[in-house]
């Protein structure tokens, strides 16, 4: 009796200081309407009424074509966020790596979606899903349906233009794996995959971008066992202050939809 009395209390604190570290954090952004609900909601209402009360603005930065993973369910989260929470607005971006972090640790974004690389260890990140990135060649390129099997690598990209991230980065890392050097720089795949496309340059892609622009048809794998890498996404946010209801709903939502997912 009296441990079970001391666990329900124990919840009740909990509860509490969860309550009040989400409202500090709403009242750091002057949201006084959600700072008063989230202490009312988590010790009185229950999680489901908490959630569909949530009003404001949840501001999410996504990476490059994140919408296009077919493991990406990006998605279903924002489709059951909306059900739980329909008076949040959404505010939703696309930027680069770099961007995404400075935003979501400055404070201008609550939650960003991006590649794991070089995590900012004053940010939280929960992992998602994962691509895989191979370096292809377009239509017209003298490589363009090439088995390069029983071909060493080193011998042939060197004479190559090679198309790349400008920025620090898992596609940076590898150019300067194989000692590629830029012939052209870009922001984004959708640039990288017009320069792959025209013939005239290599670079990495994602798998399913290539697969789903056109496939071998239109981009060809260059030594496609031998030079790959996976990235892992992930969801960031600020470790402190604690995110605020609405941002902690929708990282809830993220997770249940790739777990779902993968089971």
């Amino acid at each position: 009796m009296v441990r079970s009395s001391v666990t329900r209390a124990s919840s009740r604190f909990k509860r509490l200081i969860s309550a009040a570290c989400s409202a500090t954090s709403d009242l750091a952004r002057g949201d006084f309407e959600n700072c008063a609900f989230q202490v009312y909601s988590d010790l009185v209402l229950t999680p489901s009424r908490s959630a569909t009360s949530l009003t404001g603005t949840i501001r999410l930065g996504l990476y490059d074509q994140s919408s296009a993973n077919p493991d990406a369910h990006i998605h279903d989260a924002i489709a059951t966020f909306d059900k739980v929470a329909p008076r949040v607005k959404i505010e939703l971006s696309f930027d680069t790596l770099t961007a995404l972090e400075n935003g979501v640790f400055g404070g201008k974004l609550d939650l960003a979606v991006v590649p794991v690389f070089l995590p900012n260890t004053a940010l939280k990140i929960e992992r998602l899903y994962a691509e895989t990135m191979r370096l292809y060649c377009g239509k017209g390129h003298e490589m363009f349906g090439q088995d390069t099997a029983n071909i060493a690598p080193h011998e042939i990209l060197s004479s190559h233009k090679y198309a790349g991230y400008a920025f620090n980065s898992p596609n940076m890392q590898a150019g300067n794996r194989l000692n590629l050097i830029r012939a052209a720089n870009v922001k984004d795949e959708e640039a990288l995959a017009l320069l792959v496309q025209s013939g005239r340059y290599i670079g990495f892609l994602a798998d399913h971008y290539a697969e789903n622009s056109g496939g071998q048809e239109r981009y060809w794998p260059l030594f496609p066992t031998r030079l790959s890498y996976d990235v892992q996404f992930a969801a960031i946010y600020r470790q402190q202050p604690a995110p605020d209801r609405k941002t902690s709903t929708f990282l809830d939502c993220l997770l249940r939809a790739h777990d779902s997912a993968r089971s």
